[in-house]
């Protein structure tokens, strides 16, 4: 996945409030907000399934960030995830069509509600597939 893929990820909002150094083409999907200090670590949640969108993501990031994918999903793992969550100001879910259950949209509504300023949902539309049709009238 290249930066221009991501199609709002990267976005003003997120160049001008989250310190990105890079802002491909896209629309904001965030209303401007403010963040004190200890509020600027980012949780990346969404779509795991081998999508690389973490990784083109994070060479843009400037400030710290949780990135919960793991080769061994295990107690310590989930462990650190819920951890992170509360420590992390800034939840990012991104939603792309590697997603195969949906767990990321629950977790992501979850976040909306005990951090309703400070979690932001995307989709991104390709990641080296589409999505089905259907699916799209869910998101």
């Amino acid at each position: 996945m290249k930066a221009k893929d991501f199609d709002g990820v990267l976005i003003k909002a997120f160049n001008k409030k989250l310190n990105v150094d890079a802002t491909p083409r896209g629309k904001s999907f965030v209303k401007y907000f403010s963040f004190n200090d200890a509020e600027k670590e980012v949780f990346l949640g969404g779509t795991c399934n081998e999508s690389e969108w973490r990784d083109e993501l994070v060479k843009h990031l400037k400030l710290p960030y949780f990135n919960p994918v793991v080769d061994d999903w295990n107690d310590v793992a989930r462990i650190a995830e819920e951890e992170a969550k509360l420590r992390c100001g800034v939840h990012l879910y991104v939603i792309t069509p590697k997603m195969t259950g949906v767990f990321a949209i629950a977790e992501a509504v979850k976040s909306a509600m005990i951090n309703p300023k400070g979690t932001f949902f995307t989709v991104l539309y390709k990641d080296e597939d589409t999505y089905k049709q259907h699916f799209l009238l869910y998101l």
